[in-house]
């Protein structure tokens, strides 16, 4: 698969990717709601006319999200305008579901049933059910919404959906440097690079969705593959995000072993083996890591995080405790936010701000182990990304992502929009690859 064109109706591909990127950086720099509706507005107009309306409001949809990350004061109105394009997402989704074949409508009624089911009856039998049956309604509504426009594909989706993710991901990478240059107080947290995102983690899992799909968009692009490494390496480096890291690092290998041996053997066997290597990292970091420390950068280093195993791992044993008080219908959605707020300062103590940071966990604490195992893994079965022409490519970086960071319980966060777009157009054009 190698990148394709846009159609260009007056503004090519590269000229979408530097006014996306213009527009960003106003809205940062100069941040009140009227540069935000206009900025908003503008997306919609040049996207549709480069591209189409549906895309439009994809692209609508991520920029919020990313913008909505923010921890600036004054983008923090992001939050409800995102909502905004949220909705047009929703018409869209609409539009498709009634358009779309039985089988198409009868995979989208059963995930909607799969979430109600997994997050219902836990929201139910919580002491917060209303907390809880909120949480069913915004999954219920949003995953479904995201679902639809991640694996619905007419020709003209199939298209356009790749190049138009990667062009976003340019303008947001390209605007956060103007930012970082211009406003350094606004891009940076703890001398670490955020762009303009609200912290480093969120930034660095962002762009590893979309260095996913460059390394199969560009798979046959020798030149374009190393421009995307070059540029991640250096995300990474200044980030100093080590689970989105490895996660890429997976990838690359990943990709790399896949073309070189069969991906029932070789690039297996290269891939658990990284996996046993990282593990060992993480398990022994005073052993296994001072080797590191010696040629890592301070922001990826960070020598006192790896020999404590940091504020997240505490985290990680709390959550778990909690996970197994109430192992098989948890204690409803939103008990994992409810359970780390109301214990901030204790966490605070521990170097440890937010909440699990782990994708799983946080499932298991709102809706227990089986409702947590179902809905992360139906999600990525019916994203169509297990399977054999992407397990060691998408998946270990994905899984990486998901045990890290607890983005996926926020279905409006930077990253959650990302699983589902740019898994559903891998899954579809790896396994339509397969079937060729």
């Amino acid at each position: 698969m190698v990148a394709q064109e846009m159609p260009r109706a007056g503004i090519s591909q590269v000229q979408l990717t530097g006014l996306l990127a213009l527009s960003l950086i106003g809205v940062v720099l100069a941040p009140n709601v009227a540069t935000g509706l206009v900025g908003f507005a503008f997306w919609l107009f040049v996207v549709s006319r480069a591209v189409n309306w549906r895309e439009a409001v994809v692209a609508a949809l991520v920029l919020a999200c990313v913008l909505a990350s923010s921890r600036e004061s004054g983008l923090q109105y992001w939050k409800t305008l995102r909502l905004v394009p949220a909705a047009l997402a929703g018409l869209e989704a609409l539009r498709i579901f009634r358009r779309a074949d039985q089988a198409f409508k009868r995979r989208q009624i059963g995930w909607l049933a799969t979430i109600v089911l997994c997050t219902g009856l836990p929201a139910l039998l919580s002491e917060d059910a209303q907390s809880g049956l909120f949480e069913t309604a915004l999954l219920g509504i949003l995953w479904v919404v995201l679902m639809i426009l991640g694996t619905h594909r007419s020709p003209e989706d199939g298209r356009h959906r790749g190049v138009m993710l990667l062009t976003l991901g340019i303008a947001v990478l390209a605007a956060s440097v103007v930012v970082s240059i211009m406003k350094p107080e606004v891009a940076f947290l703890n001398a670490r690079w955020r762009g303009v995102f609200g912290n480093p983690n969120e930034l660095s899992h962002w762009w590893l969705f979309l260095f996913l799909l460059a390394l199969f968009q560009f798979q046959n692009n020798r030149r374009m593959t190393m421009v995307w490494l070059g540029m991640t390496a250096v995300v990474y480096l200044f980030s100093g995000t080590r689970g989105a890291l490895l996660g890429a690092s997976l990838a690359w290998f990943g990709s790399v072993g896949k073309n070189l041996f069969d991906a029932k053997g070789g690039a297996g066997i290269m891939v658990v083996g990284l996996m046993a290597v990282a593990g060992l990292f993480v398990l022994t970091p005073s052993q296994t890591g001072s080797p590191l420390l010696e040629v890592l950068p301070d922001q990826l280093a960070r020598s006192e995080s790896l020999e404590t195993g940091g504020g997240r791992t505490i985290a990680w044993a709390h959550a778990w405790e909690e996970v197994k008080s109430e192992p098989w219908f948890g204690r409803g959605g939103g008990y994992e936010e409810r359970y780390f707020s109301s214990r901030y300062s204790f966490f605070a103590m521990q170097n440890h701000q937010g909440l699990s940071h782990n994708s799983w966990l946080a499932f298991g604490m709102n809706y227990g182990i089986p409702g947590a195992l179902v809905l992360i893994i139906s999600a990525l079965l019916r994203l169509n990304v297990i399977h054999k022409a992407s397990r060691w490519v998408f998946l270990p970086a994905a899984l990486v992502s998901l045990t890290v960071e607890g983005w996926l319980t926020a279905p409006l966060s930077a990253i959650s929009p990302l699983l589902f777009l740019v898994g559903g157009h891998l899954g579809h054009a790896l396994s339509k690859g397969e079937e060729d």
